[in-house]
């Protein structure tokens, strides 16, 4: 889901980020994934320190994304070109280094309904004896 610091990347920049396909690099834990592909350059190099939700996507100053995850600092200063959706977050953990990540830009109510279905998908879901 693009953030609001999007408009901090030129457009050439913004479509590099979406069209290219990265890798996840060796440096991956609980922190975050850092993914290694073309750089994304912001206008920007530093933001206020604020708030960071699970799966807020970092441009650090090399260009290389940073899919923050469960134990991501609190807050932080890097520019994000959006975030990913919790159930693709959930499920980037699951990949090992070498793996490779596309992004999509999707609206947040298309967000809010993929979670919505997912949700409702897992209620309908039989519960499983022990």
């Amino acid at each position: 889901v693009p953030g609001y610091q999007q408009r901090h990347f030129k457009r050439d920049q913004q479509r590099r980020f979406f069209s290219t396909p990265y890798t996840v690099s060796t440096r991956c834990d609980r922190m975050g994934y850092r993914l290694e592909g073309e750089a994304v350059e912001c206008n920007r190099e530093e933001f206020l320190s604020e708030g960071i939700c699970f799966g807020a996507i970092q441009i650090p100053p090399d260009g290389q994304p940073i899919v923050l995850l469960n134990d991501r600092q609190t807050i932080g200063g890097y520019p994000k070109i959006g975030s990913a959706l919790s159930l693709d977050a959930a499920r980037m953990t699951q990949l090992v280094p070498g793996s490779t990540v596309h992004f999509t830009p999707i609206s947040v109510h298309t967000a809010h309904r993929a979670l919505d279905l997912a949700r409702r998908f897992n209620l309908s879901r039989p519960l499983r004896e022990c």
